[in-house]
């Protein structure tokens, strides 16, 4: 029999299991919000559940739990449905003119 003195201190597994109890709760989180927001969870309206409890919620609306659609003028009234367009402007640029130089010296083999 071969008496193995290794050290009782040894943080390496504390360590591990430590990371690996956060990492099963973040992903248990992430897991579980990702359900709620996902069509995979019926409701009577056919909205996602995240969307009917987080407006509900702000806006004490009760047409977000009811059996119908919400409607427009309620969807409005919820700040997290709303959204708005970023607006991108597209701007020339002169960067471009070394490039065709240097790639007419290419030389293939």
């Amino acid at each position: 029999m071969v008496d193995l003195d290794l050290p009782k201190d040894d943080p390496t597994t504390r360590n591990f299991y430590l990371i690996l109890a956060v990492s099963i709760l973040l992903g248990t989180a992430s897991g579980l919000f990702w359900v709620t927001n996902s069509g995979f969870l019926p409701t009577p309206n056919g909205e996602p559940m995240f969307t009917n409890l987080a407006c509900s919620t702000m806006t004490g609306n009760p047409e977000f739990n009811g059996p119908m659609t919400p409607s427009y003028a309620a969807n409005q009234s919820c700040s997290i449905l709303q959204d708005e367009a970023q607006v991108v402007v597209w701007e020339e640029s002169d960067g471009w003119e070394p490039f065709d130089r240097a790639a007419a010296t290419f030389d293939m083999p």
